[in-house]
C-alpha cells in the first residue's frame, strides 16, 4: 500500500482477514476485517507515525465530540517465514472504524490523494478548478462513484465569507476536529498531511464532515524525504488548506484556536511537550531491541536509498537510532516554544471564545 512506500525496499502493507479472523485484544472483544502495516524505512527513529497517532488520539479523548482515531501498536513482522522488520499497525480508516468510534459506519469516507483537495475553488497550480472534486476519492458510501458530497463541501468552503464561516460552520464541519487537525499539523510540522493524506467522513447522524489525518512520515523534524526542518520554521498551512484559513480568519473561530490550543498545552495534555516525550520513553522502552534488529537490516539500504542520499550526505546529518531520538527530544520543546508564540501572535487578544470546546476546556483557561 500506499504511492511513495511502493519504491522502498521494505514496502507497507494492508492486511484483509476473514471478519472472524483476527482480534486485537487491546480493542476489545470485536475483530478487525483489515489492518495496515506502515513501513518505517524512512524514519529511523521509528517513532514519527505513531507519536503523531498518539497525540491525535488523546486530542480525540479530551473533545467533547466523537471522534475517528486509528488504534496503533508497533509489530515485529515475518512474511513467509523471513524478517522484514518493524512495523507500526493500525486500523484501516474505513466503515469499520467508523463502526468502533460509535458512529453508524453508513457515512461517506472521502480521502485527498493530491494537493488538490485543499477546500477551494483553484487548483494547486492556481486555476480555477474543472472538478470541485479533484483531489479526492471516494472510500466508502452507498455509491463509490458518488462524489457530490465532497463537491458540496468544496464549494461552501470555497465560498464562505468570514461572517459566512462563522455562521454555516456548524452545518457542514465538526469544527472541533478540524481545528485539531490544524493544531497537530502547526505542533509537528505535519506538511504532506494538510493539504492531502487525510480523511473527511461524513457522520451519518447529522450529516457534518470530521476530518482524520493520516501518513506522518513527515512530521517532528524532517519532510517526507528525510530532510531535516528546523523547529523554528513555523508553517499554517493555510495556502494549502482552505479550512485552515477561514479558521484563522474568523475572529470567534481563530479565537477558538488559541482556547483549545491552551488546554492541550497544559500539563498532561497532548500538546505538552513533556507528555509527547514521555511518549518516547515508553516507546524506546519497549522497541529498543527490535529497532536495533531492523536498523541492523535495513540501515544501510536507507542511507543509500536514491530519493534522498544526495541530500542528506550533502548535509552530513545522518543520524543513528539514538541519534534520531536525541534529535527529536531537542526538537520536540523548542517546537512547542514556537507554536505557542505562533498562537498567541496570530489569534490571541481575549476575543468571545465559542462553545466548541467547553467542556473539553479545563479550568483555568481562557474564557
Amino acid at each position: 500500500r500506499g504511492a511513495t512506500s511502493l519504491a522502498y525496499p521494505k514496502n507497507s502493507f494492508t492486511l484483509d482477514f476473514d471478519s472472524d479472523e483476527l482480534s486485537v485484544d487491546e480493542w476489545g472483544d470485536r475483530s478487525r476485517g483489515h489492518m495496515v502495516l506502515t513501513s518505517t524505512f524512512d524514519d529511523n527513529s521509528y517513532m514519527r507515525q505513531k507519536l503523531t497517532f498518539d497525540v491525535w488520539a488523546e486530542m480525540a479523548a479530551q473533545a467533547d465530540e466523537r471522534r475517528l482515531a486509528p488504534r496503533t501498536f508497533f509489530a515485529v513482522v515475518y512474511r513467509n517465514g523471513v524478517y522484514e522488520g518493524l512495523y507500526l499497525a493500525s486500523d484501516r480508516v474505513d466503515d469499520e472504524l467508523a463502526r468502533h468510534m460509535g458512529f453508524g459506519g453508513e457515512g461517506d469516507l472521502f480521502k485527498a490523494i493530491d494537493h488538490n483537495a485543499n477546500y477551494g475553488l483553484y487548483d494547486d497550480d492556481g486555476e480555477r478548478k474543472s472538478d470541485l472534486a479533484m483531489g479526492w476519492e471516494k472510500k466508502e458510501g452507498v455509491d463509490e462513484a458518488d462524489l457530490s458530497g465532497v463537491r458540496a463541501l468544496t464549494e461552501w468552503a470555497g465560498m464562505a465569507s468570514n461572517r459566512g464561516f462563522s455562521s454555516e460552520h456548524e452545518h457542514w464541519l465538526q469544527l472541533g476536529s478540524f481545528i485539531d487537525w490544524q493544531l497537530i499539523a502547526m505542533a509537528a510540522n505535519t506538511e504532506d498531511s494538510v493539504g492531502k493524506n487525510a480523511y473527511v467522513y461524513r457522520i451519518d447522524e447529522d450529516g457534518r464532515y470530521s476530518v482524520v489525518p493520516w501518513d506522518f512520515n513527515a512530521s517532528w523534524g524532517q519532510n517526507w524525504k528525510t530532510k531535516r526542518r528546523d523547529a523554528d520554521s513555523m508553517r499554517d498551512f493555510t495556502e494549502d488548506n482552505r479550512i485552515f484559513w477561514l479558521v484563522e480568519e474568523d475572529p470567534n473561530t481563530c479565537a477558538a484556536l488559541v482556547a483549545r490550543h491552551e488546554a492541550l498545552r497544559a500539563e498532561g495534555g497532548p500538546l505538552d511537550p513533556n507528555w509527547q516525550l514521555a511518549r518516547l520513553a515508553d516507546h524506546e522502552a519497549l522497541i529498543r531491541d527490535a529497532a536495533l534488529r531492523d536498523e541492523a537490516r535495513w540501515g544501510e539500504e536507507h542511507r543509500s536509498f536514491w530519493r534522498w542520499a544526495d541530500d542528506r550526505d550533502e548535509d552530513a546529518d545522518w543520524t543513528d537510532f539514538p541519534g534520531e531520538l536525541a534529535y527529536m527530544r531537542a526538537w520536540i520543546p523548542a517546537r512547542a516554544l514556537v507554536l505557542h508564540s505562533w498562537v498567541e501572535a496570530r489569534c490571541g487578544g481575549g476575543l468571545m471564545i465559542p462553545h466548541i470546546f467547553e467542556r473539553a476546556r479545563p479550568a483555568g483557561t481562557m474564557t
